[in-house]
């Protein structure tokens, strides 16, 4: 069984993570090549998120 706040935390981290694109919520210009990092790394925590919730 997967834990409830390991579920919490992930959704927390995208959620961070698309406040950070968001283009309401910046405050400064990210590089192009940081963008596509976090948006790498928000797929990953959304895919992860994904499995253990189908578990």
């Amino acid at each position: 069984m997967v834990d409830k706040e390991d579920l919490l935390k992930q959704a927390e981290d995208i959620h961070s993570g698309l406040k950070r694109l968001s283009l309401k919520n910046r405050k400064v210009v990210m590089p192009h090549h940081k963008e596509f990092e976090l948006i790498e790394e928000l797929e990953e925590l959304s895919i992860d998120l994904i499995e253990k919730l189908k578990k």
